[in-house]
């Protein structure tokens, strides 16, 4: 079955009308991401000497533990504006005699074989098997470097399930801002840190396994949980119903003003249901928050 849904892909991307078109974006965005790849992989290569730069630190370990939530944080981001979803593509597989259980199977493992996966590996991987297995041996470092990855993929799977609760809604956007703001604005302003709740998960796991193990387990409960909700939802029907369903995206408060209130909610509703406009506007809010991040702390009290 796996040899004839990887025929049915190659088919596909062959046969259509746009095949050169296609065929040369691809190579360009290819050549673009291996570009991005070598530049983590070198600031992988230096992040000890980058990080006792900035920090001023010499417990260089330390200081990684303490900020990797950040990187989390930024991985989160990332995956919910980059990440697709495998149901996009279902439907044309559902008409055909294939067994659900591995078609599921099939659309949910082709998601882990991305360029984002390949970010933890190249910016962690070389720290952890040049800086950490000569000092505490091979196996402590795969376990620490397991642990990460780990991490990545739980939050690969869990973001599996959120864009298909929420997708573009601005429920879902409101939650990944709110996150932002809570761990960067806090971290900045010095009221709490995020980061020393995880750092000791691992720094246990250059002790023991025990961290590794447990990530394991939970990205292979989180991989079933998943499975089971996309293949309760993987019906035609379905499908179909949730694109017909019509969310009301008016804002109420505009309708106070008349008619300019009324064009003024026309246009919103333009903005959120094209998604360049609405890319535009959440990533603007978002370098928004990160230029207020970097803005000197006098300037932000009254």
């Amino acid at each position: 079955m796996l040899r004839e849904l990887l025929l049915l892909e190659y088919k596909q991307f062959v046969r259509s009308t746009s095949f050169g078109k296609s065929l040369a974006a691809n190579l360009f965005l290819g050549f673009l991401a291996i570009v991005l790849l070598a530049y983590v992989l070198l600031l992988g290569a230096f992040l000890s000497p980058i990080i006792r730069e900035l920090s001023g630190e010499q417990d260089v370990l330390a200081v990684l533990q303490a900020n990797l939530i950040l990187f989390f944080l930024m991985e989160f981001l990332y995956r919910y504006f980059f990440q697709q979803l495998p149901v996009l593509e279902v439907e044309r597989y559902l008409l055909l005699p294939l067994a659900k259980k591995r078609l599921v199977h099939f659309l949910l493992l082709r998601s882990y074989v991305s360029p984002l996966t390949l970010i933890p590996i190249l910016l962690f991987a070389p720290f952890a098997f040049t800086q950490l297995a000569p000092e505490y041996g091979f196996g402590s470092a795969f376990s620490w470097f397991g642990a990460i990855f780990l991490s990545s993929m739980l939050l690969h799977t869990f973001m599996l399930f959120y864009k298909q609760q929420f997708g573009d809604s601005l429920p879902g956007i409101l939650v990944v801002f709110f996150l932002l703001l809570l761990t960067a604005g806090g971290t900045y302003l010095g009221y709490f840190q995020l980061g020393s709740l995880f750092a000791p998960v691992f720094a246990w796991a250059l002790q023991a396994p025990w961290p590794f193990l447990a990530l394991l387990a939970g990205c292979l409960a989180a991989y079933r949980f998943v499975h089971r909700y996309y293949l309760a939802h993987m019906y035609v029907d379905l499908l179909e119903q949730e694109e017909k369903q019509a969310v009301s995206s008016n804002l109420p408060l505009l309708n106070r003003f008349g008619l300019a209130g009324e064009m003024a909610n026309v246009e919103w509703q333009l903005i959120r249901r094209h998604k360049k406009s609405r890319t535009y506007l959440i990533m603007s809010a978002f370098f928004s928050a990160l230029w207020a991040y970097h803005l000197p702390k006098s300037s932000l009290s009254i």
